[in-house]
């Protein structure tokens, strides 16, 4: 779910950058790829970050310090957030199952609205007609409700099939059956059918006002399926707008407006995704391991990695599956629940060139009964990934918050 919800916020700034520079701008056909692009990107950009060494230079540009993220402990928060997560994940595999399930239904219709009618074959298209649906069409396939045949529509329906319109809105369709919680693939959907109107009008040649006239007069009610182009698509204001437009301007200003927002947009992303996936990570030895004395590392003859030169590090230590180790090995004290007993502990420890724990000392405690805990679950991580630096394994001193909060 935190994967969509980054999908989502992806998706909104990439429509506020259309909005901004493409929207009614005349420039259909990269309007139209861009609009493509706004359903697909979102989904990969989670997945891109910078270089690692790019990645340590943010983060102490930013004043990082080798702290781990922070984690959670209640007395029933496992409990009471695993029956909840798998409600959500059912309830969002069925709808999008069934949103599927519609998309094949309606394809399915319109192949058999083909087979029961009257068809024509043209020059790279098919024409249906007095099949009660339209005037549209669905890939090569151009419908007419009745026997007659408008040439000015008919050529305005052959555009879509030649551009291949509808491949474009199937994709888009299927994207949305899969990220439904994502609401801004609708708009998506909404703008590049209006886009696709658009490069059609464009396409036929007559004149500008008798075209206009031939949209206001056509607004009738007809039967139709979803996925069809229909020559009448709402709003035709900015149908008629656009055919009425002569001077569009250069196309390479707002070409490149988006290109240079999208720079922007895309290195923002990578280097949020570079901020949480080189934070050390996550692996679960426990073999109870005895923590070292327990002294301040500033008094030991470590060879520690100073703050000012987290940078140079090659590679932070990591502990795989640091955040579920940890939240099936802590327990709340029963003392401190009977207590109320609450808060942040902090701790921080070394690791070492050799993987293990050194040093652990409790930094800000609300009691010693949650520090003690602390130290308990700490005494059992072994072995970690030492940290690199100039190819070779460094003593890191990493610090780790544990809030430990009561349900009540």
């Amino acid at each position: 779910m935190f994967y969509l919800i980054q999908v989502s916020v992806y998706t909104a700034a990439m429509l506020i950058i259309y909005a901004l520079f493409l929207r009614n701008r005349g420039v259909h056909s990269f309007a139209r790829y861009y609009l493509l692009l706004c359903a697909v990107l979102p989904f990969l950009l989670p997945f891109i970050s910078l270089p690692q060494e790019f990645g340590v230079e943010l983060q102490q540009a930013i004043g990082f310090r080798m702290v781990l993220p922070e984690i959670v402990v209640g007395s029933n928060l496992a409990l009471k957030a695993a029956p909840i997560l798998n409600w959500v994940m059912l309830v969002y595999l069925v709808v999008a199952g069934l949103l599927f399930l519609r998309q094949i239904i309606n394809m399915a219709a319109i192949l058999r609205l083909v087979s029961k009618n009257r068809k024509i074959k043209g020059d790279g298209y098919t024409l249906v007609t007095e099949c009660g649906y339209g005037p549209g069409s669905f890939g090569s396939y151009i419908f007419f409700p009745f026997g007659e045949v408008n040439e000015t529509i008919l050529k305005h329906e052959e555009a879509h099939t030649r551009m291949h319109h509808t491949i474009d809105v199937v994709l888009v369709n299927f994207i949305q059956a899969l990220a439904w919680p994502n609401l801004f693939i609708q708009i998506i959907k909404t703008e590049l059918k209006q886009v696709h109107e658009f490069q059609a009008d464009a396409s036929v040649v007559i004149d500008r006002d008798d075209y206009a006239r031939l949209l206001l007069g056509s607004v009738f009610n007809v039967p139709s399926i979803p996925i069809m182009h229909l020559f009448i698509i709402h709003p035709i204001k900015r149908r008629i707008m656009m055919l009425q437009k002569k001077n569009q301007g250069s196309p390479a200003r707002p070409i490149m407006q988006v290109s240079l927002s999208m720079m922007l947009l895309v290195g923002a992303a990578m280097a949020v995704q570079s901020c949480s996936k080189h934070v050390p990570g996550d692996a679960t030895n426990t073999t109870g391991k005895t923590l070292s004395e327990k002294v301040p590392p500033a008094s030991t003859n470590l060879n520690l990695v100073p703050v000012s030169e987290m940078k140079n590090l090659e590679k932070y230590p990591t502990y795989p599956d640091l955040g579920g180790f940890l939240m099936l090995e802590i327990k709340y004290p029963e003392s401190a629940r009977k207590n109320n007993i609450q808060g942040r502990v902090t701790v921080q420890f070394v690791v070492d060139s050799y993987g293990d724990v050194l040093y652990p000392r409790i930094v800000k405690s609300p009691d010693t009964v949650l520090s003690t805990e602390a130290l308990r679950v700490l005494g059992k991580m072994n072995k970690w990934e030492p940290g690199v630096m100039k190819g070779k394994k460094v003593d890191v001193e990493m610090t780790l918050p544990i809030l430990f909060k009561l349900d009540n």
